[in-house]
């Protein structure tokens, strides 16, 4: 389900739900869009973890199906390190990365 901040209300509630999987993807990674993006996130993440309080899982953002500059793959890994970092002030939510093995195979 696509899910973003403007339309977070229509994801269901029902309390036989015991884990989420997050994966959270980005249209913009340029330096104007950056802070807001991240700023999103965090938004999202502290919805998913009010919403369902037992487990939530937030997949790291990777980048594929084209070349990137090296200055936008340096943004993705700034992105991913702050927020791994703020998944860790919640104690619901964990950052995880199933890409490995599966993305870079």
């Amino acid at each position: 389900m696509f899910i973003n901040i403007n339309n977070f209300d229509s994801m269901p509630v029902d309390s036989s739900i015991d884990e989420v999987c997050g994966l959270l993807g980005v249209n913009g990674m340029n330096a104007a869009e950056y802070n807001t993006t991240v700023k999103d996130m965090k938004t999202l993440i502290n919805k998913l973890s009010n919403k369902y309080p037992k487990k939530n899982y937030i997949q790291k953002v990777f980048h594929i199906g084209r070349k990137y500059s090296k200055t936008v793959i340096n943004r993705i890994t700034n992105y991913n390190n702050e927020i791994e970092k703020y998944c860790k002030t919640i104690s619901n939510v964990k950052f995880i990365d199933a890409t490995t093995g599966f993305v870079d195979s």
